[in-house]
Formats: C-alpha cells, sequence, structure tokens
C-alpha cells in the first residue's frame, strides 16, 4: 500500500496538469480568436485604425499568453505564430494594398491558434 499512494498520488497530479494546460490553451485560444474575428471583420470594412488598434491589443494579449503556452507547447508553433502576426501586422501598415495579402494571413493565424489546443489534448489518438 506504501508504493501504491505516491503512485496514485503522482497520477492524480498529472491528470489535474493535463486538464489545466487543456483548459488555459482553449480559453487563450478562443479569446484570440475572438480578436481575430474582429480583426478580420474590421479589415474587410477598409477601416485601417481599429484594424490598427485591436492588432496593438492583440500583441498585448499574445505576450501574456506566449509566457504561459512556452511551458505547454512546441516552441516552433509559438514560432508559427509570431511569424503570422508579424506579416498580419505588415499588411495592416500596408493598407489597401495588402488586404488580401492580410486576410489570408489572418486565415493563417485562427488555424494556427484554433488547432493547438486539439493538437495538445490528453486523448489517444495523440498519444499513439
Amino acid at each position: 500500500m506504501k508504493v501504491m499512494t505516491p503512485v496514485i498520488l503522482a497520477l492524480i497530479l498529472f491528470i489535474i496538469f493535463a486538464w489545466w494546460a487543456q483548459w488555459t490553451l482553449k480559453n487563450n485560444a478562443e479569446s484570440m480568436a475572438k480578436d481575430i474575428d474582429k480583426l478580420e471583420a474590421a479589415i474587410k470594412d477598409d477601416n485601417w485604425d481599429m484594424a490598427s488598434n485591436i492588432l496593438e491589443d492583440m500583441h498585448k494579449e499574445w505576450k501574456n499568453v506566449k509566457n504561459k503556452w512556452q511551458m505547454l507547447i512546441n516552441h516552433q508553433e509559438i514560432d508559427n505564430i509570431e511569424s503570422t502576426l508579424a506579416k498580419v501586422e505588415s499588411y495592416v501598415k500596408a493598407k489597401e494594398n495588402g488586404k488580401e495579402d492580410a486576410l489570408a494571413e489572418i486565415a493563417t493565424l485562427k488555424l494556427f491558434l484554433l488547432h493547438i489546443p486539439d493538437k495538445e489534448a490528453l486523448r489517444i489518438t495523440n498519444i499513439l
């Protein structure tokens, strides 16, 4: 029985950490996705000032999210998000000339963000 107690405790701690990690990834991704939707709408409406403001807020939010995610996911995923975010920022600065490219990169950014919680979920398909 003495051997089983630490094993059971370790298993419980692992499950709690996995649940917390999944909850954090999902909530952060959904929050960022809402901002991405607002950014996309602003660009479609040619409201470049609003798009710049939303993008600035997204950078602040991403800085906080990134600090948490660095402990939880592959750093290549973070690099992909940062690279795409930089491209979106560049297209927003270009305004009219970059509208289609900005929308394409926004779709990519949203994909990168929303697939991470599914990819990192504690499921048999992700373990095998």
